[in-house]
């Protein structure tokens, strides 16, 4: 199995650190996850948010569902590739100073 990041942009939703496009490999065959997010939690970890899609409760509350689910192993490998690669897109968002 192969994971590559295809695109990082800036994130247009509110506590994201980017919005993450990537892609799932294996024997020739191919899936591509879009609008995944990297996020920093309270404590300062970051962490690779999964796509996901609200359905309005009512009283301007939403409740968030995931459109995708990973077992842990396979999130794991995911962020292992994706942390990296978001790390890389700020130092040269920061024009390489960072």
């Amino acid at each position: 199995m192969d994971i590559k990041v295809v695109k990082i942009e800036s994130a247009n939703r509110n506590r994201a650190l980017a919005a993450v496009q990537f892609e799932i490999s294996s024997d020739g065959e191919a899936i591509l996850i879009s609008h995944a997010h990297v996020l920093r939690n309270r404590q300062g970890e970051r962490w690779v948010a999964m796509p996901s899609y609200s359905v309005q409760l009512g009283g301007g509350r939403y409740e968030y569902f995931p459109a995708v689910t990973f077992s842990l192993k396979l999130k794991r490998a995911v962020e292992d590739v994706i942390l990296p690669a978001f790390d890389a897109w700020q130092i040269q968002q920061a024009g390489g100073t960072r």
